[in-house]
């Protein structure tokens, strides 16, 4: 194989080498940014906070909510955004979790995990000198 080609495979792997475990631990990272709640109850959420109610195998994603000793009442939260006529109440009983969801964290280590495979990346773009 020509001496570029090979410069090429071996810069290409030590990107991948260094870039595998940092976007590893990123997603690692990023699965923090939701958060069973366990309690206590009554409890109120800020208006913005999205609230993921699982019930089997499937989740509701509801604004708004509020949580009492019968049920987990909100808004469901849908494309494009309803008033009031979306509000929705599942009985506790019938929720197997609820898992209060962080977008603003999730969106920040994605970006951060995209940034970083560029720069280690950049460099063996097809184009570009591979060093």
């Amino acid at each position: 194989m020509p001496y570029r080609v090979l410069m090429r495979v071996r810069a290409l792997f030590r990107a991948l080498v260094f870039t595998l475990p940092v976007t590893s631990g990123l997603a690692v990272l990023g699965c923090t940014t939701r958060q069973h709640f366990t309690g206590p109850y009554p409890a109120t959420f800020p208006p913005d906070q999205q609230v993921e109610v699982w019930q089997g195998v499937g989740h509701t994603v509801l604004r708004n909510v509020t949580i009492d000793a019968a049920a987990v009442r909100g808004q469901r939260v849908t494309i494009p955004a309803c008033d009031s006529s979306c509000s929705v109440a599942i009985p506790r009983v019938d929720a197997d979790s609820v898992v209060l969801v962080n977008h603003d964290s999730s969106i920040t280590v994605l970006g951060i995990a995209a940034f970083l495979a560029f720069l280690v990346l950049h460099p063996c773009i097809p184009g570009n000198v591979c060093t």
